[in-house]
């Protein structure tokens, strides 16, 4: 019996919602009554480029070897949600991971340190600003058997 082992990277983003000046930018959120534009804080390459980043340097065999499959189970996820600071030079900062349930720890540890270990972020701005900015980033492991 083998085990196969995918890793789905979801990217949740968590944002402070703020109207927009004609032209927004794409990525600009917006809030009623209010006339600041938000721009949330991204990784260099967007999404695309996160996801590269994440195939590259996520040791995602630590899941394979961790997760274990109950009898007859044909495979099993496990979402680690890490939220960190994008600091106004794009530095990562109090990256923890924030699952309500329990996880496994080493899965954890490996979402955390590939935050950690991963370059500078391009800052949050405000009206043109760059502001420090609370980011969430979603990553799942999923382990099957063959």
């Amino acid at each position: 019996m083998h085990k196969y082992l995918f890793v789905i990277i979801y990217t949740i983003f968590t944002f402070i919602a703020k109207a927009q000046i004609p032209p927004p930018p794409p990525n600009a959120i917006k809030k009623a009554n209010d006339s600041s534009v938000m721009i949330q804080a991204k990784f260099p390459g967007g999404a695309q480029g996160w996801q590269k980043y994440l195939q590259k340097n996520l040791k995602a065999d630590v899941a394979g070897e961790t997760i274990k499959l109950k009898r007859r189970q044909k495979d099993s996820t496990e979402t680690i949600i890490v939220s960190f600071l994008v600091d106004t030079l794009g530095n990562i900062n109090e990256v923890k991971v924030e699952n309500l349930n329990p996880v496994t720890p080493a899965v954890a540890a490996e979402a955390k340190r590939v935050i950690e270990n991963g370059p500078q972020w391009l800052p949050a701005t405000i009206d043109g600003r760059k502001v420090i900015y609370r980011q969430k980033q979603s990553i799942s492991f999923n382990v099957s058997k063959d």
